[in-house]
């Protein structure tokens, strides 16, 4: 006489519910506690965008470690100030408000948004500074 095994299979996932809100679909959400939500979200990227718009305001951004400094003036370190401060808007979304459920599609479309940016201004930085050589 055969073996009938268990017609469920509890190593299989349950079935997607999709009467489910979007946000509770979200497995890459973070769920940070009140230190990190403000340590992260809050006092990290202030100080991204910090440096972004001093950048701006001075048309000069610098990195670099001891050994090889690189310089850039002009409409390079405004995009290097909106590399970072695009980068600060993305980070700020993510970590502060990406688990606000009211204003679940606000975060996504800023985050959307900041991306976007982020990829234009190193888009904008890579062909000025990389390709055509103007520093």
């Amino acid at each position: 006489m055969p073996i009938v095994s268990d017609p469920i299979d509890k190593n299989l996932p349950a079935p997607l519910d999709y009467r489910r809100p979007v946000s509770d679909l979200r497995v890459d959400a973070p769920n940070p506690d009140f230190h990190s939500k403000w340590l992260f979200g809050a006092l990290l990227p202030i100080g991204i965008a910090t440096y972004g718009v001093i950048c701006i305001i001075r048309r000069v951004a610098e990195w670099g470690g001891n050994h090889s400094r690189l310089t850039v003036h002009g409409l390079n370190a405004v995009a290097v100030g909106m590399v970072f401060i695009t980068a600060a808007a993305f980070v700020h979304c993510r970590a502060f408000w990406g688990e606000v459920v009211q204003t679940h599609w606000i975060v996504e479309l800023s985050e959307i948004l900041a991306a976007i940016l982020f990829i234009v201004a190193l888009g904008t930085l890579i062909v000025r500074a990389g390709i055509y050589g103007i520093a």
